[in-house]
């Protein structure tokens, strides 16, 4: 495994979650330091596992190289990306289910009532 993958956990408070597999793994930018999102950072983990690979780079640099099959981590699944990887929104817009719109209550003043 590269050096670059090999960094110590982020704090959870640096996390911003920005992606996630079929599998269930999550992908994060590491906001630090937070004046310099140019400067953040990738770590992805694994939905099964207790690992947190960082990668250096933005997160297009991550994508690019982990698609094209340049870094592998091994919190993905070996398979891990399919011959045609697709992308969708999360959630999904199609299975999303939304609530029916409630009434509100009418709050209007009883007539003689101070309003």
């Amino acid at each position: 495994m590269p050096e670059s993958l090999q960094k110590e956990v982020p704090r959870i408070d640096h996390l911003l979650a920005v992606g996630r597999t079929d599998n269930g793994d999550t992908i994060y930018w590491v906001t630090e330091p937070e004046a310099a999102p140019d400067e953040w950072t990738v770590t992805a983990k694994g939905a099964r596992n207790t690992k947190w690979p960082c990668s250096d780079g933005g997160i297009v640099e991550f994508l690019v190289s982990v698609l094209a099959g340049a870094t592998r981590m091994d919190v993905f699944p070996g398979d891990f990306p399919s011959a045609r990887p697709a992308f969708a929104p999360e959630p999904d817009p199609e299975t999303v289910r939304r609530r029916p719109r409630t009434r509100r209550p009418d709050h209007s003043t009883p007539e003689g009532a101070p309003g």
